[in-house]
């Protein structure tokens, strides 16, 4: 049985962020559509999200504003693949744990040599290593905050299997008083995370590439570098922030105590 346009977008997941809602979704849809019809499996979606975010990364290390903008539109693909992989598991009805953990793995791929290959673009053109330099902090940077975040994950799961919460009756995540989010916090994961990586990279090269560098009291500055810079500084401070927050603050142990809730057995 064909699956169609129509069922697809029925099954699009309906909590997403604004960048894959407005502009992923009404594109991936069709792009699902084809390679459904074509039998591809989510895997090989997620394979092929890699084939261009890699491919992406090899126009930006070229050092040219046009194969930027290659890279640039390229790089859309990849956000877009990031839908399809899971619409095809969906609708296949094939969603598993081993297609969560290959997607995450090519997250750990492609986000941070995105932008390394960015730096080395910026080193190609201005000569100067201090680029470099930056995007290896940046990528660096963000893998380890990656890590963290992971790290957390394993703890919360090996504390769970020890309490035996996978087979007296857990109700698993419990449920969190609701604390409103400042404006400023969601500024700051947009900024930090993707999908706002993704969109601030695009918005910072489509400048470069049709206004070059900009000008401020008579000092010339390429807006990429600045990012490059400004992400290898605040990745590496929330890094820092991370660590000092789960050792000193014991946050593993309060969200744990918070979100983790078991029945007991009468």
């Amino acid at each position: 049985m064909k699956i169609t346009l129509k069922e697809i977008k029925r099954n699009q997941r309906q909590c997403v962020d604004w960048y894959h809602r407005v502009i992923g979704m009404p594109i991936s849809i069709y792009i699902t559509w084809i390679l459904l019809r074509l039998n591809f499996t989510a895997n090989q979606a997620t394979t092929l999200m890699i084939i261009f975010g890699f491919i992406s990364c090899g126009f930006f290390m070229v050092g040219s504003r046009w194969a930027d903008l290659i890279g640039l539109i390229v790089l859309q693909f990849w956000g877009i693949m990031d839908v399809v992989d899971g619409e095809i598991a969906r609708n296949r009805k094939l969603c598993s744990l081993t297609g969560m953990y290959f997607d995450k793995v090519s997250h750990y791929l492609v986000h941070p040599f995105i932008l390394f290959s960015l730096s080395v673009g910026l080193f190609r053109r201005f000569d100067n290593t201090f680029y470099i330099y930056g995007g290896v902090i940046a990528s660096y940077s963000y893998i380890l905050l990656e890590i963290i975040y992971d790290v957390k994950a394993s703890i919360y799961l090996l504390q769970l299997c020890k309490e035996g919460k996978n087979q007296t009756g857990a109700k698993g995540f419990g449920t969190p008083r609701y604390q409103p989010v400042p404006f400023w916090l969601k500024a700051l994961k947009f900024y930090l995370l993707q999908p706002g990586v993704l969109v601030i990279v695009s918005v910072v090269l489509l400048v470069d590439l049709f206004v070059g560098e900009l000008v401020l009291i008579k000092i010339k500055f390429n807006l990429m570098a600045l990012l490059i810079i400004s992400y290898a500084i605040n990745y590496t401070l929330s890094f820092i922030r991370s660590i000092y927050n789960i050792v000193l603050n014991r946050e593993i142990d309060n969200e744990y105590s918070l979100f983790f809730t078991v029945e007991k057995n009468n």
